[in-house]
């Protein structure tokens, strides 16, 4: 069986396709962004679900656009025009995905001062019942001198 080299319209398509699902994760990345700021944990949670099945999409997609990626490059059979309009999609998905990243990272950061934010103010707390269980222990002394009336 002779294997046939992939068309361009092929590798575009699925080039496309990829851009379309990582033009979706930007958009979730948008929205988790305003989320974590927000502070609304159980739409972010929701979200997060949303995120990993479109990566779970962009992952099945990426073992066959890199068989065609490969066999492409074996065959060096694409046009100029054709190399052209293939890197300029690749280069758009490159953009995309490091753009989302970014935001990953500034997300990340965020999420970490709240945390750090939520530990100090537990903290605070827990110093606060500390000095009133240390002040409150036991009963308040009765003065000796004092009779049955006070």
């Amino acid at each position: 069986m002779q294997h046939t080299p992939p068309t361009t319209e092929q590798l575009v398509r699925l080039l496309e396709d990829q851009l379309q699902l990582v033009e979706r994760l930007a958009k979730l990345a948008t929205r988790q962004g305003a989320l974590i700021a927000a502070g609304r944990s159980e739409p972010l949670l929701a979200l997060l679900a949303d995120r990993q099945e479109v990566m779970d999409e962009l992952a099945a997609g990426e073992e066959d656009l890199a068989e065609l990626c490969r066999a492409a490059a074996a065959d060096d059979g694409l046009a100029d025009s054709d190399r052209q309009r293939v890197r300029g999609l690749i280069d758009a998905l490159t953009d995309s995905l490091s753009g989302i990243l970014r935001g990953d990272e500034a997300d990340r950061e965020a999420m970490a001062a709240v945390r750090d934010r939520l530990r100090t103010d537990l903290d605070r707390f827990g110093s606060a019942r500390a000095a009133h269980r240390a002040y409150a222990v036991g009963r308040p002394a009765r003065s000796r001198f004092a009779d049955q009336q006070g």
